[in-house]
């Protein structure tokens, strides 16, 4: 699997996307928690992380560069991860949630630090929303990459008991 930071643009097929996972969260003002977060999943995803080593925000080129990046990849990537760090309240990262939240068509897994300032403001719409996803919320970000990883081994041996198989397929002699 692959390591992407914005603003790198892979191209990758309609399979590999399937093994993807955007790391969507605080980023200004929080600490770099998705340099720990990419390295533990990587061996399972390709992942996408939006943090990028050289971001320049008072140059209206590279902003929209940054969110354009964000916006195509959370959408190409299957699996997305919304973590909201204690340290800002991220504004964008509410915002990306509520419109991937609304879309209903990648896994989400939430967690949200204890200490965050709008817990319950992300819990209960989350409740609206989508009742089930509320119920996985987790507080605890190991916690919540151990779930990831945990899910992953277990899509990918039911996807490798379903393969196609020529070993099905009569032979004919």
């Amino acid at each position: 699997m692959n390591y992407y930071e914005a603003p790198n643009r892979p191209n990758l097929s309609l399979r590999e996307q399937q093994h993807s996972i955007f790391i969507a969260g605080s980023i200004t003002g929080a600490t770099n928690w998705q340099k720990g977060v990419a390295e533990k999943l990587l061996p399972y995803y390709h992942v996408f992380n939006p943090r990028r080593a050289d971001f320049d925000v008072s140059n209206p080129l590279v902003e929209r560069e940054q969110i354009t990046w964000e916006y195509d990849h959370i959408k190409r990537c299957q699996t997305i991860l919304f973590y909201f760090a204690p340290e800002t309240l991220a504004p964008i990262t509410l915002f990306e949630y509520g419109k991937v939240l609304v879309s209903k068509s990648h896994a989400i897994y939430v967690c949200v630090h204890p200490d965050y300032q709008r817990k319950n403001d992300v819990i209960i719409q989350t409740e609206l929303e989508f009742s089930h996803i509320a119920k996985e919320i987790v507080f605890n970000l190991d916690e919540m990459v151990d779930e990831i990883i945990k899910d992953k081994k277990w899509l990918d041996g039911i996807n490798n008991e379903t393969a196609f198989s020529t070993e099905l397929i009569p032979t004919l002699e």
